[in-house]
């Protein structure tokens, strides 16, 4: 039985694993440990050895997997999991404590987590030394990002993801709590953003006191604005209203809920009645940890395994079947022919267990053999029967048996042989009067079941032959798999970002997410879903930071109002998504297509003036001088002032955004009073040399002429002022208004009208930085429609698509930087770098097989064995 945590009423801490102290350094400092350990190894290895530790490692692995292994698990080449922070080196922990034994006296005193008495004396002692063997492996070289393919399994990372503002918002809409206006006026914590784009990174942080709090108040708001109108919808009545929480329920906690649970949340209702109960249920549920965090820890594939599960097979209904078929002349018996029967009563041809019980039959076993059982359900609010079939003495499989259509499941069993009894179990009965009726009464019928040789699918033969292993057996021993509602919670939050609803966790109870083809038909589903378009346009209106243009403040553009800023940032939506859906646009339409999407007020800001349409209506349109999403008005304007159009903070964004390239913030040397000098001394030069007709980029070339900054400017920055060609409210321009000196102030005012724009420039660096490749361009469109084809900048679009989907970085030149080094994230193990890399190349492949649609690449993402694989 599940463990539960309901913070009912009050404001309280929530921790994932390993609590407010582990053994973890900070995520800055453990951002250097793969670096810097393969100079102190040798060193903490000679200390190690002399530390006296007599714990015996080999028992320390048993206790290790026992009790630490959830929380820290070994990822190689020396490095553990800490699940609320970085991974964590063995040579740094060993720094840290002094020996071996200080490593051992930390684990006495405080591990595991919320029982620091659970491995006292010696099992520290063992423990430590388990941990400490692991010191040969630590890694003494630099990492690779090559894809292996000698593991046919690549996984992702096990973490414990707390929701987004955006995520909390729509799941309390779709569960029907509130509606979307209610829902934006809710008080929320601010999302944690790392990244130069808007992503929120949530993948490593944990819930602390501030945060905690306000998702408490959160929820009473919630619970407050829901109760009235839920309670009068089920009369008021304690009992109904308790049923229809619990369907709310099913949604909040994203899986089916215990018995516990529902007994917890009806006595809510027994105890305070139906509005009051309504309330405190919606306030209880969404302050649990079901609900808060996004769970993507999976259970052990062994025990996947055991539980019959099938992932990338192609079995009806669920089953673990994988590329098998049944050979002709299997045995059949119906469901009243059972041999014994423990319960229920016959319905037709069918067995129905209207109770707990069994039905069981022998049969003569082949080797391998292929059992197919069809069975139905019937529900009890939503709640469906589990099966449990066993074979002898093994258990085969357990499937909640969703639907009330007959379905069929199918297993190959290799391991038990010759005369056995196949049995089928059921538990957890459930019902009110009237008993039988569909959602009153939890009931699992069971139609037949055969038995046949099994075969390998299209081979004919009669045995199963390597290669031919469902994923799930394919996997390593050490590794995780979510379970079918944890998936569907992931596949939802990555498509449609909002939890799934009742149809996909229904899908996921009866098993028919387990092929390839059954989890593309639901990420198509997803995508094509309203929701799933406007988290579309999102995700555009984040990697490009759309929303840097609303509110900002022009007060010499008059014209420039909040509703032309809002357009402008609804534009780069509307484009992006224009991109994804419309199949005869590729990827690189997106900078070098000669249209964009405006709506009637956008157009005539443009100075479109035959726009046909209002401004609700978004139209894709062609403007002279746009097209690409560097031409939008939201970059242009999202990156200046009312005096100047800033065109280093667009050549920066320039190359953040769109070739994911990292500028680091500028060097120290900036702060150096001589070149502040130099500097200030070339802008009194030039301003004063073009008496009111400096230009822009005349000022910013002059503003960074020292040689010191000359190491980013002459290079990677400077040579892009040529896509200064738009304003500083996103207006195409071939002048612009000079600066004039004010005095001898190096301060400048606004001057002659009609200064010449010059658009010639240069892209140096086209790969990255280091590059010395290049290509010349007049102005932002022509760069825009000259980088569509680059390397860089399809491989940025991989790496944004994977971010925002998983939450993740594909590698490490994409994981989140605050300035120039600081790593705001979880880095990459040395597994995840590699296996990434493989993920990498899968898109790529993609993004060229299927004529550069981006789309394609965004499915793909969900079909990815990291995504249901952890380690």
């Amino acid at each position: 039985m599940r463990k539960h945590l309901f913070l009912v009423l009050t404001a309280a801490v929530l921790y994932g694993c390993g609590g407010s102290e582990d053994p973890g350094t900070s995520s800055s400092s453990s951002s250097s440990s793969s670096s810097s350990s393969s100079s102190s190894s040798s060193s903490s290895s000679s200390s190690s050895s002399s530390s006296g530790s007599t714990g015996d490692a080999v028992a320390g692995q048993a206790s290790f997997n026992s009790l630490c292994v959830a929380c820290h698990a070994y990822q190689g080449k020396g490095i553990f999991n800490v699940i609320t922070k970085s991974p964590v080196s063995i040579d740094d922990l060993i720094d840290k404590y002094g020996t071996v034994s200080g490593l051992a006296t930390y684990i006495d005193r405080n591990m595991p987590q919320g029982n620091p008495s659970g491995c006292v004396g010696k099992c520290a002692q063992d423990t430590a030394a388990f941990m400490a063997s692991k010191l040969p492996e630590v890694d003494k070289g630099p990492e690779t990002a090559a894809c292996s393919v000698e593991d046919p399994i690549t996984y992702g990372v096990r973490t414990l993801r707390p929701l987004t503002a955006q995520e909390y918002r729509n799941t309390v809409v779709q569960a029907g709590l509130v509606n979307a206006t209610q829902a934006a006026g809710i008080d929320l914590p601010g999302d944690v953003v790392r990244t130069k784009s808007d992503y929120a990174v949530h993948s490593a942080l944990r819930i602390e006191g501030t945060r905690a709090t306000a998702f408490d108040k959160a929820a009473f708001k919630v619970a407050e604005l829901a109760a009235p109108s839920l309670a009068q919808s089920c009369s008021n009545n304690a009992n109904t209203c308790a049923t229809r929480f619990l369907e709310i329920a099913y949604l909040l906690h994203r899986q089916p809920l215990e018995t516990d649970e529902q007994q917890l949340y009806r006595g809510f209702f027994t105890e305070f009645g139906a509005q009051s109960g309504m309330q405190v249920a919606i306030a209880a549920a969404l302050t649990s940890p079901q609900f808060i965090y996004r769970s993507e820890m999976g259970i052990p594939v062994g025990q996947a395994l055991l539980n019959g599960w099938n992932v990338g097979g192609g079995s009806t209904g669920g089953g673990s079947a994988g590329n098998y078929t049944p050979a002709a002349g299997g045995t059949t018996v119906t469901g009243v022919n059972f041999s014994s029967k423990s319960t229920g009563q016959a319905a037709g041809t069918e067995w129905n267990l209207y109770s707990d019980g069994n039905v069981s039959h022998t049969f003569n076993i082949p080797n391998p053999a292929y059992i197919s059982i069809q069975a139905r359900g019937n529900d009890y609010d939503g709640r469906w029967p589990t099966m449990t079939v066993t074979v002898g003495n093994k258990q085969v499989a357990q499937e909640t048996v969703t639907g009330y259509d007959k379905q069929t499941f199918n297993y190959v069993v290799t391991d038990v042989t010759g005369s056995q009894t196949v049995r089928i179990s059921f538990s957890g009965d459930e019902g009110r009067q009237p008993y039988g009726s569909q959602g009153n009464d939890k009931d699992l019928y069971i139609s037949q079941v055969t038995v046949s040789q099994a075969v390998a699918a299209n081979t004919g033969g009669g045995s199963i032959p390597a290669g031919n292993e469902s994923k799930l057996e394919l996997a390593d021993a050490d590794s995780y798999v979510l379970t079918p509602y944890e998936f569907a919670s992931q596949l939802a939050f990555m498509y449609t970002g909002t939890g799934p609803n009742k149809t996909l966790l229904d899908l996921a109870g009866s098993g028919r997410l387990n092929s390839d083809a059954e989890v593309q038909s639901v990420i198509n589903t997803l995508i094509e879903s309203a929701a799933g378009r406007a988290h579309v346009e999102r995700f555009g209106g984040l990697w490009f930071r759309a929303n840097d243009v609303i509110g900002q403040s022009r007060p010499s553009f008059p014209s420039f109002t909040a509703e032309v800023s809002q357009d402008m940032a609804t534009e780069v939506r509307k484009l992006f998504a224009e991109i994804w859906y419309n199949p005869s646009r590729t990827f690189e339409d997106l900078y070098s297509g000669n249209f964009t999407v405006v709506n009637s007020r956008l157009a005539q800001f443009y100075g479109v003036n035959n726009f046909s349409g209002g401004t609700n209506d978004w139209r894709v349109t062609t403007i002279p001088n746009r097209g690409g999403i560097l031409t939008t008005g939201a970059f242009h304007a999202g990156n200046a002032n009312d005096l100047h159009s800033r065109p280093i903070l667009k050549a920066v964004k320039l190359r953040e955004l769109m070739l994911c390239h990292h500028i680091g913030a500028p060097q120290n040397m900036l702060a150096d009073a001589s070149t502040i000098a130099i500097n200030q001394a070339a802008i009194v030069d030039i301003l004063r040399q073009r008496g009111g007709q400096a230009s822009a980029r005349e000022y910013y070339e002059a503003s960074t002429g020292a040689e010191a900054c000359q190491t980013c400017h002459r290079t990677q920055i400077n040579p892009l002022f040529g896509i200064d060609d738009f304003d500083q409210i996103g207006r195409y321009r071939t002048t612009q208004t000079g600066l004039r000196l004010i005095d001898n102030t190096g301060l400048f005012e606004a001057g002659q009208s009609g200064v010449p724009v010059d658009t010639r420039g240069q892209l140096i660096g086209l790969a990255n930085l280091s590059d010395t490749a290049s290509l010349s361009y007049s102005g932002a469109k022509d760069l825009s429609t000259k980088i569509a084809t680059l390397p860089a900048v399809a491989a940025c679009m991989v790496a944004n698509s994977f971010r925002y989907t998983t939450g993740l970085a594909i590698d490490r030149d994409s994981v989140a930087k605050n300035g120039n080094s600081n790593i705001r994230e979880d880095e990459l193990t040395s597994e995840q770098v590699e296996d990434f890399a493989c993920a990498k190349e899968v898109l790529l492949d993609t993004y060229e097989t299927s004529g550069k649609k981006p789309m394609d690449v965004y499915r793909k993402i969900g079909t990815l064995d990291l995504v249901r694989f952890r380690k």
